[in-house]
């Protein structure tokens, strides 16, 4: 088995950042990563100072510096070094094998703690403006606007598209299409239940002998609780947000934000001139929620100007946190959005990787989008690698902390960008300021192809220290077992009997062995007889 490839520490990463569907603006984003870099868990790999923000070019920056432990051996020769032959066990694959090493032995060996450093250079992408331009003012106004744009998902068949898919891809997409459903029933709603308690108070009125324009005032009494509840309720779930950045994803898909289109070119740009100076060891681009949109169509921009971009030093990678990409993905004119898609998953040389929750329901998680947005995957594994991976929020919460959290769905979906209450699975300090880029950190648990012949069944039978369900034994392969070498077929001669085989080898009947498994293992290497 060949050994994993060296992870290299970055000293110098480029990060340039999108934010979602906000009107706030780079003064926020750089508040929160300081006030949330400070919160981490004392038990955090990585200790992380996020500096000042400047202005560079017009575009809000910040320097964070990272400082990671790392052990070094260094060896003292204050006596004559001493040559012996050992021998030791490695594990290659599933079998393992002894091997003679001739070593030299140099004493003592003292093992110190060195610190390494990287420095990483925050650029915020801004395009708040756009979402303050595109922001409706007042409740009537952008509900009408809302209920507008809601007509191009349904004359789309957009909240038909989950049931297109499988199970487990269906169970990921309905959430999202139901919040983005839900809110034309308050509105809808809210404005029939105005108006028939509006004349149910004005006729009991009048059949009181009121004079009609008492009746008229009392009748606006309950239109006017309904109408008030409304806002509370929008308000207290952040529905007003989320209205307007689905109104705003319809939009942009029939091209009626052509400002944001400029936008975008423009920060391929930045992102271009940036990588052609080598100074990186790293160009991270990290777009959250619809800023996630944003992210792809900037990297893929990118890589169509520049062919050469992932030939030149820095390592590029993109990181899309809490994505929503088939919101957009999904709709009759998305031509070139699923064209940038299209354009990514033919770039070799580019790892994606997005960190979505389940129990976000302002996300699409753990789904492959070029194949939920209907784009081809590049031949024969030769474009980009793209990982879906779970935060494991719940693993760092107290199990009453979490259910609160996900009660309020605006909440948990900006859980990505602070810092877990303990040390886990997800951290989006290290990721992004850290000493490892994300091809290293992440390139492990990309799941390789899964061979034609593979069964599961065989696969536990020829590795029994895998305590594991068939599912997950289809998981482990490809995941693990692909590159630790594990066997995953029965290769028998064709007149291999099993019975004959224990009954001529009495020491693996006796041990209660599987004899097709023993003989693959062990039996044909060791000439045994099986007829």
């Amino acid at each position: 088995m060949t050994s994993p490839p060296t992870k290299q520490r970055v000293q110098q990463r480029c990060v340039f950042y999108l934010s979602g569907f906000d009107p706030r603006g780079g003064r926020y984003y750089h508040s929160l990563y300081q006030k949330e870099a400070l919160l981490r868990p004392a038990e955090a790999i990585s200790h992380l100072e996020a500096g000042r923000r400047t202005f560079s070019d017009g575009t809000l920056c910040w320097a964070v510096t990272s400082t990671q432990k790392k052990s070094t051996h260094h060896e003292h020769q204050n006596q004559a070094p001493t040559t012996q032959t050992e021998s030791f066990t490695a594990r290659t694959g599933s079998s393992v094998a002894q091997i003679e090493s001739s070593t030299t032995h140099i004493k003592p060996c003292v093992t110190q703690t060195e610190l390494s450093t990287t420095n990483t250079e925050f650029n915020f992408l801004s395009w708040d403006d756009i979402v303050r331009k595109h922001w409706p003012t007042g409740r009537l106004k952008h509900w009408l606007a809302y209920l507008q744009q809601t007509t191009t998902y349904l004359l789309g068949g957009f909240f038909g598209k989950p049931w297109l898919f499988g199970p487990q891809s269906k169970d990921a997409l309905l959430p999202a299409a139901g919040l983005l459903f839900f809110p034309n029933i308050l509105i809808v709603g809210t404005l029939l239940a105005m108006v028939l308690s509006a004349c149910l108070t004005f006729g009991l009125m009048l059949q009181a002998a009121q004079p009609a324009w008492l009746a008229g005032l009392v009748s606006l009494l309950p239109a006017w609780g309904f109408w008030s509840w409304a806002h509370r309720y929008e308000a207290s779930h952040d529905l007003g947000w989320i209205m307007r950045s689905y109104a705003f994803t319809a939009r942009q898909s029939k091209g009626e934000v052509p400002e944001l289109e400029a936008r975008l070119t423009d920060f391929a740009q930045q992102l271009i001139a940036r990588a052609r100076q080598n100074r990186d060891d790293e160009i991270l681009v990290i777009g959250h929620s619809s800023g996630a949109v944003m992210a792809v169509a900037v990297m893929a921009r990118a890589l169509a100007l520049c062919p050469e971009l992932p030939s030149l030093k820095a390592k590029l990678g993109l990181l899309t946190l809490g994505q929503c990409l088939p919101m957009l993905g999904w709709l009759p004119g998305a031509n070139t959005f699923r064209a940038e898609l299209r354009t990514l998953a033919h770039a070799k040389g580019l790892f994606w990787v997005d960190i979505s929750a389940p129990s976000d329901r302002c996300c699409v998680a753990m789904l492959d989008p070029y194949t939920v947005c209907s784009v081809e995957p590049a031949p024969n594994q030769q474009g980009s690698q793209f990982l879906a991976v779970n935060p494991l929020f719940h693993e760092v919460f107290a199990d009453q902390s979490y259910h609160a959290l996900k009660k309020n769905a605006f909440q948990l979906h900006f859980q990505y960008l602070k810092a877990p209450p303990a040390a886990g699975a997800f951290d989006y300090f290290d990721i992004s300021a850290g000493d490892l880029s994300l091809t290293d950190r992440f390139s492990g648990q990309i799941l390789l192809p899964l061979p034609k012949d593979f069964k599961a069944q065989t696969y536990l039978r020829l590795n029994p220290d895998l305590k594991l369900s068939e599912t997950e034994a289809l998981h482990h392969y490809r995941q693990h077992g692909a590159r630790e070498n594990r066997a995953y077929r029965l290769v028998l001669p064709a007149d291999f009997d099993a019975v004959t085989y224990l009954m001529l080898n009495q020491d693996v009947a006796a041990a209660k062995i599987d004899a097709e498994v023993h003989y693959v293992q062990h039996g044909q290497f060791e000439n045994r007889r099986y007829q």
